[in-house]
């Protein structure tokens, strides 16, 4: 179940603005190391090419981690997804209405596809940071100078 209010701000997030209060941090709170992911080695050539592409986009700042893989690997299959929902629906010639089997006009099941997945791909993209709305919700862990200030003291 989800809880109430928007989602909570990352402890790093917190030091670098200066907000955090060591009553509110949580001391067992998992750091995990950046590290470049590898492809599994059941993704076919198209998706390993995406995942290298996209793992090499996320580990520059430090956003990927090793406890982000079977999240990262969800972002790329529905990466893939998109792209093969869209070369069917040019293949068809981008038809959105279509004729149901009762006669009625409906909308293609390929857009309705198409929509879902667009949802769930911004939702993935909002986890890493991907869109401009996003990105300042994220914070990486590299390339990064702690300011000097007393907060620093706090891990």
């Amino acid at each position: 179940m989800s809880r109430p209010g928007g989602k909570k701000k990352p402890t790093v997030l917190k030091i670098l603005e200066g907000t955090l209060r060591a009553d509110r941090a949580n001391p067992n709170e998992p750091k995990y190391k950046t590290v470049v992911l590898r492809a599994p080695t059941y993704l076919c050539k198209e998706r390993k090419k995406l995942w290298r592409k996209w793992a090499k986009i996320l580990t520059e700042p430090g956003i990927l981690t090793i406890a982000d893989a079977s999240m990262f690997e969800q972002l790329i299959e529905v990466k893939f997804a998109l792209r093969k929902n869209q070369a069917l629906i040019d293949e068809v010639g981008g038809v959105r209405l279509v004729k149901a089997p009762s006669g009625y006009p409906m909308i293609s099941p390929l857009h309705t596809i198409h929509r879902q997945l667009s949802m769930l791909h911004s939702s993935l993209c909002g986890e890493f940071g991907l869109s401009p709305s996003s990105r300042p919700n994220v914070s990486g862990t590299q390339n990064k100078k702690k300011p000097a200030t007393r907060f620093n003291k706090v891990t």
